[in-house]
C-alpha cells in the first residue's frame, strides 16, 4: 500500500486512494466486518510510515469498508498442545510491533480523521480514540470488548481511555465492556460528532478534506503542542508553543492568511 497513484488489489486488507491532498484508508475486510489482523495493521503501518514522507498528503480518513469500522481482532486461543512451543517473547514482540501504529496514527503530524459505524471494539476502538477526529454515525457501538474474550486490552486502548476519561472510567470501560450507543460516546466525548446513518463517511471525507486545504506546518504544530500538554509540565509547553508560533509565522500560508485577511477573502492554504 502507498500514497502513490497506484491503488492496491481490490482485495488487499486495506485500501488507499489520494484525493487532492487527502489520503483515504479503508479497512478493507468486509466480510470479517474489519477485524484487525496481522496483514491489516502491516499494511496501517506501512501506510502511515509512507505518508509521513509524501508531500502531498496534508491529511488522512480512515473509514471501513461494509457494515462496520472494525469489530476487534483476530486472536487464536492456544490448545494445550501448541502451549509447549509457545515463543512467549518473540509473540509479545510481535504484536508489540504491530501496535506501534496506534502512536504512528496519534503523533503524525498531519491531521487524522475516522468515520464510524456499525460495531467498534476492542483494536478498531483503540485505532479510532488515536485519530484526531471521529465521526460517527447513529449506527455506532462502541465497547472495549476484550474482557468478554479473557483479554487485557492492546492497540492503545489502555493508554487513550485513561487520557479521555480518567483512571476510573477507564476502569469500568476495561473491566465491564459495557456497549455504549454513540448518544452515550458522544457524552462522554469519545466521539467528536453524530450524524446520520450512512452519512459518517461522507461527513467524514468532507472535514478530512477541509483539513487536506488548511495550513499543514500549523496543524502539526498544535498536535505537538497538545502532545506536550498532555505529558509535560507547563513551562515545557510554554516552550513548545512559543518555538511552535515562531515557526508557523515563517510560513507560506501564515502570510497568505495575513494577505486574505487584508484582502477581505478566504485564504488558499498551500500546506507550507
Amino acid at each position: 500500500m502507498t500514497a502513490s497513484e497506484e491503488e492496491p488489489p481490490v482485495d488487499s486488507p486495506l485500501m488507499s486512494s489520494l484525493h487532492r491532498g487527502l489520503l483515504v484508508l479503508t479497512l478493507n475486510r468486509p466480510a470479517r466486518n474489519n477485524a484487525l489482523n496481522a496483514e491489516l495493521a502491516e499494511a496501517l503501518l506501512q501506510a502511515f510510515s509512507e505518508a509521513r514522507r509524501d508531500d502531498r498528503v496534508r491529511a488522512i480518513l480512515i473509514q471501513g469498508a461494509g457494515d462496520h469500522f472494525c469489530i476487534g481482532g483476530e486472536f487464536d486461543a492456544l490448545s494445550d498442545k501448541t502451549r509447549w512451543a509457545f515463543d512467549f517473547s518473540r509473540k509479545t514482540a510481535d504484536l508489540r510491533r504491530l501496535m506501534e501504529v496506534s502512536r504512528m496514527i496519534h503523533e503524525t503530524p498531519l491531521p487524522v480523521v475516522t468515520a464510524l459505524k456499525g460495531r467498534v471494539t476492542g483494536p478498531g476502538l483503540a485505532l479510532a480514540l488515536a485519530s484526531d477526529i471521529r465521526i460517527a454515525d447513529e449506527s455506532t457501538w462502541l465497547s472495549t470488548g476484550y474482557a468478554r474474550f479473557g483479554l487485557s486490552g492492546g492497540y492503545g486502548g489502555v493508554y487513550f481511555l485513561t487520557r479521555l476519561l480518567g483512571s476510573a472510567r477507564a476502569r469500568e470501560m476495561l473491566l465491564l465492556s459495557p456497549d455504549l450507543s454513540v448518544a452515550e460516546s458522544l457524552n462522554m466525548g469519545l466521539v467528536t460528532r453524530v450524524v446520520p446513518s450512512g452519512a459518517a463517511d461522507k461527513e467524514a471525507f468532507d472535514l478530512a478534506m477541509s483539513l487536506a486545504d488548511g495550513p499543514t506546518t500549523s496543524f502539526g504544530c498544535i498536535k505537538q503542542n497538545v502532545s506536550m500538554a498532555e505529558q509535560g509540565s507547563i513551562g515545557e509547553t510554554l516552550d513548545m508553543e512559543a518555538e511552535n508560533h515562531v515557526l508557523c509565522t515563517l510560513t507560506a500560508d501564515h502570510r497568505e492568511a495575513n494577505t486574505a485577511i487584508r484582502e477581505g477573502r478566504d485564504p488558499e492554504f498551500i500546506g507550507l
